[in-house]
């Protein structure tokens, strides 16, 4: 670090060292560089969404789209120097491995997981093929050689790098949603989609995970390896849901011993994870499936939106937590805001929206672009809230009068007759038969089974004593003189 860079990050009314409040500073956030990144096709070029970024603590940034293919881009300029066609679905997480320069770990939809070295990307390190049954949406390193993985299949699984042939650990059925089922459809429920592992994180030996729908964040010791472990620990759902399932969650973040959280029931909650209980509620920001929260020099919250925007709130922790927090700023963009990446060391922020548009946010002095004029993308913009205006009196001379003759005219009732048939030629003066719907119905009678039958026999059924009666006189039964 040069004198600077140290003097931008101390303050100089205090003791050394200690980083400098960016408070002042938050308002002046511009967008410095952007780019489009692409996936080429024989025909087309595709604007791919970014679905996940990572700063790899250099000069430089990944990021992954949907399409499968990883980008790696100066961190200065967004100059994109490196493209790899990684898998064959979309990629939901990176991950740099720690304490090793230039590899990184991707979890993708087509099962797989993928560490590779950005400097030889054909020779992949490690390649599990079928980590998973379903698509994998998040992984984690604890260390330079273990990591974890949390799939749609609902299992969480551990993995060494020094034997990638099995999972270490394995959890299966991590977050199953409570619910009333039968024995026979429970082994197929516990596997469905609703029952993903959506985000999972580490601190220590502790890993948390996150599920889709069954409102928990359980936190796991991975030292205790045995067939059916128990979560030490699980924060249950904070909010209010107007649907019969409760929500999940779509990624985790750690600050200062504070669990973030964001809640697709568009909040994103703040844990004590050791008192088990919630300290902040910070709401403004639609949450999707792929929002991803980031934490920039551990004093402002940031989360991707579907109001085509990035919400900055101020961390503020409560005793409570009951009272919302709104957002202080927001980071406009042309399209809603998947992935967020903070890089405290620089003061900056990195935007990836559905539009394949990765942007650069920072607070550094406004420099020449190529023509030599001073202009930014874009800037900071303070959060509104939308008010919802009470409905009040209409006055009513701002709408026509519409009498009941003009609505026959413009809404003309069909008659019976075209509605039955739309082809037939309406003649004046002639009159429908009348047809009889009664329909006759045949005499019902016993089939020799003793069932009911609707055909009409030959002759009708008499008694025997008629019978004889009609039979000639000089016929008669056998015994009779």
């Amino acid at each position: 670090m040069n004198v600077l860079n140290f003097y931008t990050n101390t303050q100089l009314r205090g003791n050394i060292g200690q980083r400098l409040s960016l408070d002042f500073k938050v308002a002046e956030i511009y967008c410095s560089h952007e780019n489009h990144i692409t996936y080429e096709t024989e025909a087309i070029s595709i604007e791919s969404p970014i679905l996940a970024t990572a700063y790899d603590g250099g000069k430089h940034i990944a990021s992954a789209n949907e399409v499968g293919t990883v980008d790696l881009l100066d961190i200065h300029n967004l100059q994109s120097e490196y493209k790899w066609e990684l898998h064959q679905n979309a990629i939901f997480d990176i991950k740099w491995r720690p304490d090793v320069s230039g590899q990184l770990l991707t979890a993708s939809g087509d099962l797989s997981i993928t560490l590779v070295d950005i400097f030889r990307p054909k020779d992949k390190i490690v390649a599990i093929e079928k980590s998973h049954i379903c698509s994998v949406r998040s992984v984690d390193f604890h260390d330079s050689n273990v990591f974890a993985s949390g799939a749609r299949d609902g299992h969480v699984k551990v993995w060494d790098l020094r034997d990638c042939n099995a999972p270490v650990l394995d959890i299966p059925f991590a977050h199953v949603a409570e619910t009333k089922i039968s024995k026979r459809r429970y082994k197929r429920y516990r596997s469905c989609p609703a029952n993903a592992v959506t985000s999972i994180l580490f601190s220590g030996y502790h890993l948390f995970s996150g599920g889709a729908s069954d409102g928990l964040i359980k936190v796991w010791d991975i030292r205790k390896q045995t067939s059916k472990i128990q979560p030490l620990k699980q924060m249950s759902f904070g909010g209010k849901s107007n649907f019969s399932d409760k929500q999940g969650y779509t990624s985790l973040v750690m600050s200062k011993g504070f669990l973030y959280a964001s809640c697709s029931d568009k909040t994103v909650y703040c844990y004590s994870p050791y008192q088990e209980k919630i300290v902040g509620r910070y709401k403004g920001a639609r949450i999707n499936n792929y929002s991803k929260v980031s934490i920039l020099n551990d004093e402002y919250l940031i989360c991707g939106s579907m109001d085509k925007c990035a919400c900055l709130w101020k961390i503020k922790h409560q005793q409570d937590g009951d009272q919302p927090i709104l957002p202080s700023y927001i980071l406009p963009e042309n399209s809603e805001v998947d992935s967020v990446e903070a890089v405290n060391q620089m003061g900056l922020i990195f935007t990836g929206t559905d539009q394949g548009r990765l942007r650069r946010w920072t607070f550094e002095p406004l420099k020449p672009n190529e023509n030599g004029n001073y202009t930014a993308y874009d800037k900071i913009e303070p959060y509104k809230e939308e008010k919802k205006e009470p409905i009040t009196d209409i006055d009513s001379e701002n709408f026509p009068t519409i009498t009941v003759e003009d609505y026959e005219t413009t809404h003309p009732v069909r008659s019976k007759r075209t509605k039955r048939n739309l082809f037939a030629t309406p003649v004046r003066g002639e009159k429908r038969p009348v047809r009889n719907n009664k329909r006759r119905r045949s005499p019902r009678t016993l089939s020799p089974k003793g069932k009911k039958s609707r055909t009409k026999p030959s002759e009708p059924l008499t008694p025997i004593t008629n019978y004889y009666q009609k039979l000639p006189k000089n016929d008669s039964p056998k015994g009779q003189s």
